[in-house]
């Protein structure tokens, strides 16, 4: 896959937890990162345990819906934001051949306001970003393309969100401090996200750490408490 081609996604049959299992078109990166651990090992033991069937989510960064379909196993309601359009049509199929019919899949990069940003195209594909190569990054970009924004509070607002799950490639940065001061954020009672301390730093982590038990927010799970707050929920 490129920034502006075609998507090769192969078929296969994964346990999202230990009850359930899927149906999944993956594109190869995908594939490799499943079978060997490495795509998403944290959401498969945590979310089950932080989301139930009473929420209503929603999901920044779906990729191509593996999360989403775990998310949406268990949860009322799940709306998933894709900045990359090919990754966010494979999340729509993926959501389609398992008949979950409470989730909806948004081609859009969840942000702090509506418009278009400049999106950094990297391969592995789901390691772009808006954010610009740094030092620290392992990938670079590939290619620059131009994806649409939604500001993710009205959102919370439209859809009755009562919780969020963030997996934005460092630009939980700016979401989280946008979220915590929307006008509905009293109605949201769960944020989940995943670090990229090599993006924002450790600096960066402890103030949105610091910034959620603020606002009132008590930490829960802990995924690499050793390194906490390096790689961590």
């Amino acid at each position: 896959m490129n920034a502006s081609g075609t998507i090769h996604a192969f078929p296969i049959e994964i346990r999202l937890d230990r009850h359930l299992k899927a149906n999944l078109f993956v594109p190869h990166e995908v594939l490799i990162g499943l079978f060997s651990d490495f795509y998403e090992p944290a959401e498969r033991t945590l979310l089950p345990v932080i989301y139930n069937s009473g929420d209503r989510v929603l999901e920044i960064g779906s990729g191509v819906g593996f999360v989403t379909l775990i998310l949406g196993s268990r949860c009322e309601f799940v709306l998933g934001l894709e900045a990359l359009p090919d990754y966010a049509e494979v999340a729509r199929t993926n959501v389609s051949i398992n008949s979950l019919s409470n989730i909806v899949i948004l081609s859009a990069m969840g942000y702090i306001s509506n418009g278009e940003v400049a999106f950094h195209y990297r391969n592995p594909p789901y390691f772009s970003s808006f954010v610009q190569d740094q030092i620290g990054m392992e990938y670079r970009t590939n290619d620059i393309i131009t994806v649409p924004t939604i500001d993710v509070n009205e959102l919370i607002d439209q859809y009755n969100i009562n919780a969020v799950h963030l997996d934005a490639e460092g630009s939980e940065r700016e979401l989280i401090p946008h979220i915590l001061s929307g006008p509905n954020i009293a109605n949201v009672n769960k944020i989940s996200w995943d670090t990229h301390t090599h993006i924002i730093g450790i600096a960066g982590n402890h103030k949105l750490f610091y910034a959620l038990m603020d606002a009132g927010f008590e930490p829960v799970v802990i995924s690499g408490a050793y390194f906490f707050p390096t790689r961590c929920y």
